[in-house]
């Protein structure tokens, strides 16, 4: 069994995670297109991935309104949530962000904190070429390499399709590419990808450190609040209410109640959380905070504000004691020197797959540096970079903020230089696709009929669908766009394995 949260193993008589308190959730093996979650490898692609994942941030994002992070984008103040990437206890998915701007206040702050939210966690399983394509589905033709949501999400596909229709840029290549339909030595010409020599950084060894920091999240993932009748300390967990004014007139997003609070976190402005501390449950107070000269917000920048702020309720956090009652009674095993086996192992299967991970992502890296672009499919990259263009921009025009403010304020860039980074992206995805493809070519990895069948099946499947047709249906696709993705992601996938099997590496043991 595996917890649906961190991934870590979990004995089969537990149904708690020894590693983050977790929920159980079944091993299912998911069809090798579904389960290469891959990114590009630049970190710009990273960021315009963002624009077009906002939507599935905003849906689920709780209204607040305090504009009361660090900066107005959210970038440096998301930490009043006492921890993003802890799971919920009953829930699959986390807690909104209380602390983000609220949309009806200020859309392009609200916009800006969702792209920053919704960004990736990077895995660098490096086969960043493959299945981007296919998750993509659900977003009708969206540039391949920019997916966020794939159909493992909740939202009906009748919703995924409404999401996307404000998207004005025409798909050039509705049935997706073809590359069997090309001479690939016409586009590129590929350079040494056979018994290539890789350095590795990431070491196989489980220290003592490693082994005591792992039990130590898992003691923070099982602390508790007890509610306390005391003055609020640093650390401890509140529930406020508050009123925020400059110069005596209130201002959008400086209102919120039972709002819940990590003293000393450092998710609001300065001297807000500084002034709470030492106040006790049923108190109320006016404290003094100043907002960031470069906040993001005009008529915030710069200004002190008050705000009358009641505390309604101090927890004080409790960490338990690890030893062998908090082993047999919470992570059911019969002691700790069991407990602790099952970390090494749990640690070093982890390792393993970091290294597989890094070795995926320095031979990928490798080889698309000694190939070479001849030249590019016509209107290939330059359908992927308008399609993400058009989606970001629907987004905007979807959250009353123009295009360009939308990429200033969530990406930190002008327009211009958001889709020269788009089309570079574009274009080096494409690279690696053909070289990926053109490596399956040249060592006939290219898939069997029968194998294409079986994907299919196996992808129809997981997605709760019998046949291909009533898929396209719910999506508006083509059967030709899914078939072709699937048999890249087959042949690009046999081309991963195979270089990667027939590298050398050396460095970290």
């Amino acid at each position: 069994m595996i917890c649906k949260h961190c991934q870590a193993e979990i004995p089969e008589d537990s149904n708690v995670c020894p590693w983050c308190g977790g929920k159980v959730a079944p091993d299912e093996e998911a069809p090798a297109a579904q389960a290469q979650t891959a990114e590009m490898t630049t970190e710009a692609a990273q960021e315009n991935i963002q624009a077009a994942g906002i939507a599935e941030a905003v849906e689920t994002a709780e209204t607040v309104e305090e504009p009361l992070s660090k900066t107005a984008d959210g970038s440096d103040g998301d930490t009043v949530n006492a921890d993003k990437d802890a799971p919920a206890d009953a829930d699959e998915t986390a807690a909104p962000d209380a602390s983000a701007p609220d949309a009806s206040d200020n859309p392009a702050d609200f916009a800006a904190a969702q792209i920053a939210a919704a960004a990736p966690k990077s895995n660098k399983s490096a086969v960043a070429v493959v299945v981007l394509s296919i998750l993509l589905v659900a977003c009708l033709g969206v540039l391949a390499f920019m997916m966020i949501r794939s159909f493992s999400t909740n939202t009906p596909p009748a919703e995924t399709a409404a999401q996307t229709d404000a998207a004005d840029a025409e798909d050039a290549f509705p049935d997706g590419f073809d590359y069997t339909a090309v001479d690939l030595a016409e586009y590129v010409k590929l350079g040494a990808y056979k018994d290539i020599t890789v350095s590795l950084t990431t070491s196989s060894e489980i220290a003592d450190k490693d082994v005591a920091d792992y039990i130590e999240n898992v003691l923070v993932q099982n602390t508790v609040t007890n509610e306390v009748d005391r003055a609020a300390a640093v650390g401890d967990e509140l529930v406020i209410d508050f009123a925020g004014t400059i110069d005596g007139v209130a201002f959008p997003g400086g209102t919120a109640q039972d709002r819940p609070l990590t003293l000393g976190a450092g998710g609001f402005i300065a001297g807000f959380e500084e002034g709470i501390v030492g106040m006790r449950a049923g108190e109320t107070k006016v404290v003094d905070a100043t907002f960031p000269e470069d906040y993001g917000n005009e008529e915030l920048n710069g200004k002190t504000a008050q705000f009358e702020i009641t505390v309604k309720s101090v927890g004080e956090k409790v960490k338990p004691e690890y030893n062998e009652t908090f082993v047999k009674e919470v992570l059911k095993y019969d002691s700790i020197e069991a407990y602790e086996e099952f970390v090494i192992d749990t640690l070093t299967k982890q390792r393993e797959q970091e290294i597989e991970n890094e070795k995926q992502s320095a031979v990928l890296s490798q080889i698309n540096e000694n190939a070479t672009v001849l030249k590019y499919p016509e209107g290939l990259a330059e359908n992927y970079a308008a399609q993400q263009i058009a989606t970001a921009k629907s987004y905007a025009e979807r959250y009353g903020v123009d295009y360009e403010t939308f990429v200033a304020q969530g990406l930190g860039m002008t327009a211009a230089e958001y889709e020269e980074d788009v089309l570079a992206d574009a274009r080096e995805y494409v690279k690696e696709t053909m070289v990926l493809f053109a490596i399956a070519e040249a060592e006939n990895l290219m898939p069997t009929e029968e194998q294409r069948a079986e994907e299919l099946q196996s992808f129809l499947a997981y997605y709760g669908y019998e046949d291909v047709a009533a898929m396209c249906e719910d999506y508006g696709l083509t059967e030709a766009y899914i078939r072709n993705l699937l048999n890249t992601s087959i042949a690009t996938n046999a081309a991963v394995e195979f270089v990667i099997n027939n590298a050398t590496y050396i460095g970290a043991k």
